[in-house]
């Protein structure tokens, strides 16, 4: 095995399970009867409490409404639990329903919200746009956390790549959004960061003329260090499909810009 495999997997463990220390410079730990996590320097112990307990409440769904289910992770989304009445996304883990494997992966990075904090840090030093968070918290007393929560702000926007690439290409205008898509991948990957799903969870931000690309669901990133030319590939054959199915043109331009950026 060569040496950049090497690294490649080393980084992809370190990814995996929340193993880089820039976080826990940005945020602080917590404990709120019976949930333990850490919360960013913008939000309060006092908000935390209140949206956990609004939450779990029997009125939860007068402050929370269902965005998106997957296999035991549900996101919420809220406009009304926090002073500033900004909307929150809120996803809840049922680690207990998840498979054994996925269970026990949880042993060493404490759930999925971890992980999903832990590399917002790493991205804004990298001066890549994340969702924001706000905390992650588990139950406290199992050694594998039976549930947890991640919270984070919204970006203003919840229409996925998948979505805008679908409007963009009934307006005629696909051409631009794709171009740029191109060289922002192709940057990411340049800077070592192996995102998995960019189609579903990829925001993408109108700016005028241009646009810029927001990562969500951070549970998706697989490494914040590196990746070999087999992962790289591998994770952008569905885009390039995505691509290809709409307009042929479309792919072409993303691999041009692509290969500019990388």
């Amino acid at each position: 095995m060569g040496a950049n495999s090497i690294s490649c997997r080393i980084a992809i463990f370190r990814t995996d399970n929340g193993l880089y220390g820039e976080w826990k410079n940005k945020t602080s730990p917590f404990s709120i009867k019976g949930w333990r996590g850490r919360r960013d320097h913008s939000i309060s112990d006092i908000e935390v409490e209140k949206m956990l307990e609004a939450f779990f409440s029997e009125e939860r769904n007068a402050f929370f409404t269902p965005f998106y289910a997957s296999d035991y992770k549900h996101t919420y989304v809220s406009g009304s639990v926090l002073s500033q009445n900004k909307d929150v996304y809120l996803k809840h883990y049922k680690v207990h329903e998840a498979p054994l494997k996925i269970r026990a992966r949880n042993l060493l990075r404490r759930t999925l919200a971890k992980k999903a904090m832990c590399a917002y840090y790493r991205l804004k030093e990298m001066g890549i746009d994340a969702v924001e968070p706000l905390f992650y918290a588990r139950r406290e007393g199992l050694f594998i956390p039976r549930e947890a929560v991640f919270a984070s702000l919204s970006t203003g926007t919840n229409q996925t790549l998948a979505a805008v690439l679908q409007r963009e290409h009934q307006k005629g205008e696909l051409l631009p959004l794709v171009r740029a898509l191109g060289a922002f991948m192709g940057d990411l990957h340049r800077k070592g960061v192996l995102y998995a799903e960019p189609v579903t969870n990829l925001l993408p931000v109108a700016q005028g003329d241009s646009w810029r690309f927001v990562l969500c669901d951070l549970d998706e990133m697989r490494s914040l260090g590196g990746m070999t030319q087999q992962q790289r590939v591998k994770y952008l054959a569905k885009l390039r499909t995505t691509l290809f199915n709409l307009e042929k043109a479309a792919l072409t331009e993303f691999d041009t810009t692509y290969h500019a950026a990388f």
